[in-house]
Order: structure tokens, then sequence, then C-alpha cells
């Protein structure tokens, strides 16, 4: 089946309309060389693996938080709210319940603690996480 245009026209008219079959493959990150008889693999300059610690810092610690923003949450919930039974079967319970305001007050105060402890733990892994990835030279043998 053919339609009478060349492929550079076919591809041109897919990339206008958004298609891409192909990308580019993007250069690598690092080069071998050969130190003390040995191969590495070192960044191409300081910059770049400076540049690529800081981009491994800012996902890490993004990831990091928010995993501990859901763990947060269910803490607080933990600690604010009566248990299911009483919620659901509320005259077996024997103490005074909680009015939704308060629950909320005291989620707010649980998760407030929480997300500033989780703020520092999870810095401090992203700075040692992505430091020991990316050494300056990764030995091949």
């Amino acid at each position: 089946m053919a339609t009478g245009r060349s492929p550079q026209a076919r591809d041109e008219e897919l990339r206008e309309l958004g298609v891409v079959l192909h990308e580019p493959p993007t250069p690598p990150i690092r080069k071998t060389v050969v130190v003390d008889g040995r191969k590495c693999r070192v960044f191409l300059s300081e910059s770049e693996r400076r540049r690529h610690i800081a981009a491994c810092k800012l996902e890490v610690e993004e990831n990091c938080l928010s995993g501990a923003r859901e763990a947060c949450v269910l803490r607080a919930m933990d600690a604010c709210r009566p248990p299911a039974w009483q919620r659901w079967l509320p005259f077996l319970s024997r103490g005074p319940s909680s009015s939704p305001q308060e629950v909320e007050a005291c989620e707010a105060r649980a998760m407030e603690g929480c997300l500033a402890g989780a703020q520092q733990g999870c810095t401090g892994h992203a700075a040692s996480l992505c430091a020991a990835s990316h050494p300056e030279r990764m030995w091949l043998e």
C-alpha cells in the first residue's frame, strides 16, 4: 500500500500531530577513563556531577516526603479518632465523644509534628543516598 509520500514527510506530519516515533538517545553522563591501570567511569565535569546530585536530592526528598505525608495522615487518624466500633456504634461508648472540630484540630497538630520530624529525616536521607550513589569515580574492575 504505497502512499506516494516520503518517509521524512510522513515523520514530519506525525511530529506536527504530536506523535513521536523515536526519541533520540540521551548522551551518557559519564565517560570511561583509565586511572592507575584500572577502568572507571567519571562524570564529564564536576559541575555536571553536582547538577545530578542536586536533581537526585530533590527527587528523593519529594518521594520521601510524599510517603511520610501518607504515613503521618494514618498516624494522626489513629491518634485522634476513637476506635471504629465506637464511631459505628456510639450508643455502646462509655466516654464523651469528640466533636468533629476537636478531631480535626487534633489531627492538624499531629500532622504538623509528624511532618516536621519527617522533613529532617528526608533531607538527611536524600543527602546521604545521593552522595553515595554519585561517587566521583565508579570503578569497573
